[in-house]
């Protein structure tokens, strides 16, 4: 692929930014994604055609799903209340593929999205903006 990534959601209400430090029971750490406002049962959309290779409740991440865009890049959308994809599926850029939520460790409704290139998180926005790998 080569497209600029879509948006995870219609509103862009942004609660927690990419990379703010934050202190865990684990101890320090950075935000590795962002946090975006919502209603539960809000549309989740896939931000690039990929394929989905976990969709599935995690314990700390709640309803979960991870979708693989080749080239070693990965969007990830945590907290989902409901699931509208299965692992293996094609999906398309602007499909639906959960519902927003509050699930796992979470202090609200909220979509955490993440974009990981090789295994390391990367601001999301910035994939919003421009090609990557074009």
């Amino acid at each position: 692929w080569q497209d600029i990534l879509g948006y995870p959601v219609q509103s862009l209400t942004i609660t927690s930014v990419y990379g703010t430090l934050r202190q865990y029971d684990t101890g320090p750490g950075y935000h590795a994604g962002v946090d975006l406002d919502g209603e539960t049962g809000d549309a989740v959309f896939a931000v690039a055609d990929g394929r989905v290779v976990l969709a599935e409740p995690l314990q700390v991440r709640g309803g979960a799903v991870i979708l693989d865009h080749g080239l070693g890049v990965y969007s990830c959308y945590f907290h989902l209340s409901d699931f509208a994809v299965r692992e293996e599926e094609r999906v398309s850029k602007g499909q639906v593929i959960g519902d927003m939520g509050s699930t796992g460790l979470s202090t609200g409704t909220h979509l955490h999205w993440e974009i990981r290139v090789g295994g390391i998180a990367v601001d999301p926005f910035e994939w919003t903006r421009r090609r990557m790998l074009a």
